[in-house]
This record gives structure tokens, C-alpha cells and sequence, in this order.
């Protein structure tokens, strides 16, 4: 009996190591739908409407962002996210960022600061319909994100990207108002398309029921080109 021991305890301890690596541990790879590496840059053309009671405005700019050196916040270590926005693209990016974001990943997930607001944009293992509150680490209130769509193929207009997924933010819509948002993230690039339709309802006797907003924005951003410098 003795001698079979040692090969019945190998088997358990295997996959009692397995069973917890599956669960605990994330594929590789699915940091690869956030990269985030010094020098990486996306670029994108944004496009955003705002709509008030008497008016409404729209704007439309290209806006750069590029990865750059990390700097130590209390116990994380975090890389800077230098943004540049510009009306046209024949001019030259301005020589200073309009804002500068932060972001940073751990073993589970990766945190993005956006106007000093934190956001937990990925949980990690990546499967499809897993949820999780990205609004964990602010005080915006809850908002459970959903992964759909993993490793699918997506255009942004004419650029293919043949492994990307879907992270839907809100998709509510009921008859005051209007919450959707959703980002899509493609493999070895990062963000690739962003989209934003925050929407109140007109609730006067002749417009109730249609849809129409009285305030609110939308809000798309869409990849044009990216690299490394």
C-alpha cells in the first residue's frame, strides 16, 4: 500500500495546484487587451454633442494619448497617460498634454484614473457575461460592467482588428432616460472605440413617450492609427 502513496499524493496535489491556478490566476494574454507599456500611442478622432434645454453644442477633435514614465503612489506603481488634443490633422500635436491620466495593473484587474476619478476598466480571467463594479474604488455609485464579445473580430471603419472584446458599462434606456456606454478593446492596441449616449427625456405632455432629449451627451471616439515611439 505504501508504495502507491506517493503517486495517489502527486495526483491530489496536482489538481489541487490546477484547480486553484484556473481559478485565481488569469491568462497571460488577457493583458494583452490593455497593454501598457512606455512609449505605446493610440490615436483618435472624438466626436461630442451636448445637449441642453435651449441649446446644443458639438465638437469634434483628434486627440492623442501615449504612455510615459511611471511614478510610485503609495504602494502602487503607476504609468502616466499624456493626452493631446488638436482641432485638425494638419496641425502638429501641441508640445504639452492637455491632461495627463494615470494607469496601472495588478494581478486581477487594471485601474485607470480619468480626472482623478478611479476606474476599474478590466477584471481578469476575461469570460464572457462576467461582471463586476467599476465604480469599486470611487464614489460615483455602483455600475457593473459586462464583458460580451470576447475574442471577436471588429472594424473601426476600415481597420480590422481579428481579436477584440466588448465591456458594456450601462445599456439602460426607460421612458425619462437614457444610459448607455460601452468600450472595445482589441489586443496589442488597448481602447479602439468608445462610446457614450447619456440621455434625459423631455417629459412635456407633447413629448412624452418620443424619445426626445431635453439634455444629455453623446460622446464617440474612434481609433485612427497606433504605435510605439
Amino acid at each position: 500500500m505504501n508504495r502507491f502513496f506517493p503517486l495517489i499524493f502527486f495526483f491530489v496535489a496536482s489538481f489541487l495546484i490546477t484547480g486553484c491556478s484556473s481559478e485565481q490566476d488569469p491568462d497571460v494574454s488577457d493583458y494583452q487587451y490593455f497593454p501598457i507599456e512606455k512609449g505605446m500611442y493610440v490615436l483618435y478622432s472624438v466626436d461630442k454633442k451636448t445637449y441642453g434645454v435651449s441649446d446644443s453644442t458639438h465638437s469634434f477633435y483628434y486627440l492623442k494619448e501615449i504612455i510615459g514614465d511611471t511614478f510610485r503612489a503609495g504602494d502602487e506603481v503607476k504609468y502616466r497617460v499624456e493626452r493631446y488634443t488638436k482641432k485638425s490633422l494638419t496641425e502638429p500635436w501641441p508640445a504639452q498634454p492637455d491632461s495627463v491620466w494615470s494607469e496601472f495593473n495588478s494581478k486581477n484587474n487594471v485601474t485607470r484614473m480619468e480626472n482623478n476619478i478611479r476606474f476599474i476598466k478590466m477584471t481578469f480571467p476575461l469570460e464572457n457575461d462576467k461582471t463586476w463594479d467599476g465604480n469599486a474604488e470611487n464614489t460615483l455609485g455602483q455600475e457593473f460592467y459586462k464583458v460580451k464579445d470576447l475574442k471577436r473580430t471588429f472594424y473601426v471603419d476600415t481597420i480590422y482588428f481579428p481579436n477584440s472584446v466588448k465591456i458594456i458599462q450601462a445599456d439602460n434606456q426607460n421612458l425619462i432616460e437614457k444610459k448607455y456606454k460601452v468600450e472595445y478593446y482589441a489586443k496589442h492596441v488597448g481602447l479602439i472605440y468608445k462610446e457614450k449616449r447619456i440621455y434625459e427625456y423631455d417629459q412635456s405632455p407633447s413629448a412624452i413617450g418620443k424619445y426626445v432629449i431635453k439634455t444629455g451627451e453623446t460622446f464617440v471616439q474612434k481609433i485612427y492609427a497606433y504605435g510605439k515611439e
